[in-house]
């Protein structure tokens, strides 16, 4: 069967994606077998076409995969059956995954989006571990798609690695269309006559995505006229400045590993930009021995320099439950948090206390209330709550949160874990956040309400 329909628009567009795959080594790569991330809108629909094609031509194992996040109803339902539908026409061995999003959000505390984005990653890595024949997951991210991921990573504060934007081949993943926007995949897919779905929340500019690409994007084509292939040509510039910085931190970790990790004395003394690539390889290295998919925040890798520049031993936790530690020379990244490996209950006192991670609580007094707060520049955190002293039984205590920590108000009882995530307690830092306590339990999550008796 030819999967390439009779169009002018779309033999173009495949053309352009066989000469960046050639250029980019994807197409080397197609003998290892590819898994097609499948959605069911014009992009991967379009993908699905084209590598249709091409396992013909040079044959390659070839697999598609929709993930179902059981977010959008029936909408969702449609979706996976044209996946079906079209994948039996093509004859491409297809295969559907489930995920409940929403559950695992509010298990994992994050946003619906990125707990979306790892499941379906998760999923597909799945598949291919299933498969041997199968090495590589095509996505269908397209040139459009790398401008709005450059500019949320500019208004981020990305640096050189984040703001190249969506790369075109790693390990096992390949994206063949990063040469062909949004628009010209669409105008391609019409003249064909091939049929996809539509998202219906692709047009709710509430999420940054949509409204980059509906109020912004428009706007820059006022000045250029390809605003698209101005950020590829800006993403090609950093991705070799990246590889070349990349290079240089490679040797850097070469020469500083030792037994016990790495050289504290050389991590100080490496440039600037240099140093930060090695911290973020010892982190990636350590979170994912332990099945951590968090990553280290710009303002923790400050802290972290700021720390070695000093001299002096220190932990500090970071994101997926680890902790960075510099003792007897050496800088490694350990599991389990500081305060939390420490397993520290700490007795809090009139006036400033500090918590491990860098955290001050305050206590205060006056007649019958008792003022608490919970600051943190570096976690960007400034919380107060004021309470009666009636409210407390015994003595203050601070300490992170365990397992079965719960208290009550509003007539109810709530979990720490709960409180945390309805008080938008970011993910990454929870494992190490206070939680205030007296002799009678949980006493106070900052940022959540106060224990009623």
């Amino acid at each position: 069967m030819n999967a390439y329909p009779d169009s002018q628009l779309f033999r173009s567009a495949c053309e352009r994606v066989s000469r960046f795959m050639e250029k980019t080594g994807m197409a080397e790569r197609l003998p290892e077998g590819v898994l097609v991330a499948l959605s069911g809108g014009a992009d991967s629909v379009f993908l699905l076409y084209f590598l249709r094609q091409l396992s013909l031509e040079r044959s390659f194992p070839l697999a598609a995969m929709h993930v179902h996040h059981h977010l959008r109803g029936a909408e969702a339902d449609r979706d996976a059956a044209f996946c079906e539908a079209l994948c039996r026409d093509l004859s491409v061995q297809f295969s559907l995954s489930h995920a409940d999003v929403p559950a695992e959000a509010t298990r994992r505390g994050r946003g619906i989006e990125e707990t979306a984005r790892i499941l379906r990653y998760e999923a597909l890595r799945k598949e291919l571990a299933a498969h041997p024949e199968l090495s590589l997951i095509a996505t269908a991210h397209n040139a459009t798609d790398r401008t709005e991921t450059m500019l949320l990573h500019l208004l981020r504060g990305g640096g050189t690695r984040a703001l190249r934007g969506i790369a075109s081949l790693t390990d096992d993943l390949m994206r063949p269309l990063l040469q062909l926007t949004g628009e010209e995949i669409r105008s391609a897919l019409r003249e064909a006559k091939i049929g996809f779905v539509e998202d219906s929340t692709n047009g709710d500019t509430a999420y940054a995505r949509n409204y980059l690409r509906h109020e912004i994007l428009p706007r820059l084509a006022v000045l250029t006229p390809e605003p698209d292939r101005m950020f590829g040509r800006t993403a090609e510039i950093l991705s070799a400045d990246t590889a070349y910085l990349d290079s240089l931190s490679d040797e850097a970790l070469r020469r500083g590993r030792t037994e016990e990790g790495f050289s504290s004395a050389l991590l100080a003394e490496l440039p600037s930009p240099i140093r930060r690539r090695v911290i973020i390889r010892l982190y990636e290295e350590a979170r994912d021995a332990h099945a951590f998919s968090l990553s280290l925040g710009h303002t923790h890798i400050l802290e972290i320099e700021k720390k070695l520049e000093g001299g002096h031993p220190f932990t500090l936790s970071v994101p997926a439950g680890l902790t960075a530690v510099s003792e007897n020379c050496a800088f490694r990244f350990l599991p389990g948090s500081s305060s939390a490996s420490e397993g520290k209950t700490i007795r809090l006192s009139e006036g400033e206390n500090r918590f491990p991670g860098g955290y001050t609580l305050t206590v205060g007094r006056e007649r019958d209330t008792t003022f608490l707060a919970c600051f943190s520049n570096l976690h960007k955190i400034d919380i107060k709550t004021a309470i009666s002293s009636a409210t407390i039984r015994g003595n203050l205590y601070a300490r992170v949160r365990r397992g079965g920590d719960a208290y009550r108000y509003r007539g109810h009882t709530h979990t720490v874990k709960n409180i945390m995530n309805e008080a938008g307690i970011p993910a990454e830092i929870r494992a190490g956040y206070p939680v205030m306590t007296d002799d009678a339990g949980v006493l106070w999550v900052p940022g959540g309400p106060v224990r009623e008796n």
